[in-house]
């Protein structure tokens, strides 16, 4: 299923992920920060004694990895969704392929939260495929997750409550 068939849905409740700019910031200024650092070491110490010269090539690599940590959060945040419907609940972290869970396949085991390690971070097993619902991040959130979680554990509760009948 792609993104635009997801939208296309009749009732369909989508929540879309957002960016904590205070955070992004933060790592993007120690990104900047340290390759400020890297670059002015130079001129200060014209790398006398030798040793200067490991600074740089320590700080510069933790300020790329630091600088590529923030744009995978951004293009995360630009693309990945939460939605669901009567039928579904669909999960998309990529536009081409959305993942759709049938309400009626969820349960406690399979949805990850009996995991006591998941925190928001939620591995969904199915049959042949893995499906991570990540409901918040340091970096990026679903503003209104709780509305998606108490969703889930509502379809999980009446799919047990059937099960037992």
């Amino acid at each position: 299923m792609t993104e635009k068939e997801v939208y296309s849905r009749n009732d369909i409740h989508i929540f879309h992920y957002s960016i904590n700019a205070a955070g992004m910031k933060v790592i993007e200024f120690g990104a900047i920060f340290l390759l400020v650092i890297a670059v002015l070491i130079y001129p200060f110490t014209h790398f006398d004694p030798p040793a200067w010269k490991i600074v740089p090539l320590v700080l510069a690599p933790i300020a790329i990895v630091l600088f590529a940590v923030a744009q995978h959060w951004r293009r995360f945040a630009k693309r990945a969704f939460i939605a669901y419907d009567d039928e579904f609940l669909f999960v998309g972290n990529n536009p081409n392929a959305v993942d759709a869970i049938p309400w009626s396949k969820l349960n406690i085991k399979n949805s990850g939260l009996a995991d006591p390690n998941a925190g928001a971070n939620i591995l969904m097993q199915f049959e042949d495929s893995k499906v991570r619902l990540r409901l918040f991040t340091p970096l990026v959130c679903i503003p209104d997750f709780q509305t998606v979680l108490y969703t889930i554990l509502t379809h999980i509760n009446e799919n047990e409550k059937a099960n037992k009948s």
